[in-house]
C-alpha cells in the first residue's frame, strides 16, 4: 500500500513539474512577446514623433512661402543665398528641409472650367495648349488632340465625348471597368487611367504636369524657369513662340530674377508677339505653388514628408497634398 502511495506521489510530482515547465515556457514566451510589443510601440511612437516634427517644420516653410507671395519676392533670391534649405536639431531629432517652386507645370485641371454648382465644361483653349505640349514630346497632332480631349472628358460633367475624346462608355468596356469622375482631377496620378496614355509618356512629361485641386489656371513663375520648361511655355503661348526663343529668354534672365513681368515681356523673344492679356496674366515673378520636403531622423527612425501647397495672392494657403514615407 505504501509503494502504491509513493507511485501516485511520484506521478503527481512529474505532472507538477510538467505544468511548471509549461508555465515557465509560457512566461518566457509572454515576456518575449511583451518585449517585442514594447519595442514595436516605441518604434510607432518614434515614427509618430517624426511626423509631428515634420509638420512643425512644414509650418516654418509655409511662413516663408507666404512672405514670398505677399511681398512678391523672387524665390531666386532665397536660392542664391541657399536660404531655401535648412537643417536643425531639436532634442534627439535631426530635421533637413527644402522649399522648391512647384508652379511651373501644366495644370491638368485647367482642361475644364466651371464649378461644383454650374458643372464642369471642357476648356477648348487649354485642350489646344496641352495638345501642343504633347506634340513637343513626339506625339502626332491627332494623337495629341485625342489624349487632350479624353483628359477633358474625364473631368467635364457631361457624358457626351468630345470629338476624339472618351467618356464612361469607353472605360466601361475595360477590364476592370471604371467610370469618369466628372470632376477636376484630384491627383496627377489619375492620368494613367486615361485612354492611350502610356507609362513612357507619363515619364516623359514628368514634372511638366501637375494637378492643382484649388485652381484651374496655369500660373508660371518666370524666375524659376529652366530650359526644361521651354516646351511648356511654347505650348501655353501658342505656335508663334518657338522653344528656342524661350531658351534664349531664360538664358538672359537677371541672375537674381525679374522683379516684375515688364522686362520679361519686353524681351525680343516676346516683344512683338500678339499675346492676349489672359495669357500674360498667367505669368508672375513669384511662386504660387510650393513643394516642401522635410526629412526627419529620430532614434533610428527616418521619415520623409512631401507637401504641395497652393498660395493665394494675400499669402494665405491651401495644402494640396501631403504624404509620409520611410527614407
Amino acid at each position: 500500500m505504501q509503494r502504491h502511495d509513493d507511485s501516485e506521489k511520484g506521478a503527481a510530482m512529474v505532472l507538477v513539474l510538467g505544468i511548471v515547465a509549461v508555465m515557465s515556457s509560457m512566461a518566457i514566451f509572454s515576456f518575449d512577446s511583451l518585449s517585442r510589443l514594447i519595442a514595436l510601440s516605441g518604434a510607432k511612437a518614434s515614427e509618430a514623433q517624426t511626423r509631428h516634427y515634420a509638420m512643425g517644420a512644414e509650418m516654418l516653410a509655409i511662413d516663408v512661402g507666404s512672405r514670398l507671395v505677399r511681398e512678391r519676392m523672387p524665390l531666386q533670391l532665397l536660392i542664391s543665398q541657399n536660404k531655401h534649405r535648412f537643417q536643425q536639431n531639436i532634442d534627439e531629432a535631426q530635421l533637413i528641409g527644402e522649399l522648391r517652386d512647384a508652379t511651373n507645370c501644366f495644370n491638368l485641371t485647367s482642361l475644364v472650367t466651371g464649378n461644383n454648382q454650374s458643372g464642369w465644361q471642357a476648356n477648348m483653349a487649354a485642350i489646344r495648349q496641352f495638345s501642343r505640349l504633347l506634340q513637343s514630346q513626339g506625339l502626332g497632332s491627332q494623337a495629341a488632340l485625342a489624349i487632350s480631349s479624353a483628359l477633358a472628358d474625364w473631368q467635364d460633367s457631361d457624358s457626351d465625348p468630345l470629338p476624339l475624346g472618351a467618356e464612361s462608355a469607353f472605360y466601361a468596356e475595360r477590364s476592370p471597368a471604371y467610370q469618369t469622375p466628372n470632376a477636376p482631377m484630384r491627383s496627377v496620378s489619375e492620368i494613367r487611367l486615361i485612354r492611350d496614355v502610356s507609362p513612357r509618356l507619363i515619364e516623359q512629361l514628368g514634372d511638366l504636369i501637375c494637378a492643382d485641386t484649388v485652381s484651374l489656371s496655369n500660373p508660371i513663375n518666370i524666375n524659376t524657369l529652366t530650359p526644361r520648361h521651354a516646351p511648356l511655355l511654347a505650348a501655353l503661348l501658342g505656335p508663334d513662340v518657338s522653344e528656342m526663343s524661350i531658351r534664349n529668354l531664360i538664358a538672359d534672365r537677371p541672375e537674381q530674377g525679374f522683379t516684375d513681368t515688364g522686362r520679361f515681356w519686353a524681351h525680343p523673344a516676346l516683344a512683338f508677339r500678339d499675346l492676349k492679356d489672359v495669357q500674360k496674366g498667367l505669368f508672375k515673378a513669384y511662386p504660387r505653388r510650393l513643394h516642401v520636403q522635410i526629412d526627419v531622423a529620430l532614434t533610428g527612425i527616418k521619415n520623409r514628408m512631401n507637401s504641395d501647397i497652393h498660395f493665394y495672392p494675400d499669402g494665405t494657403y491651401t495644402i494640396i497634398s501631403r504624404s509620409f514615407g520611410n527614407m
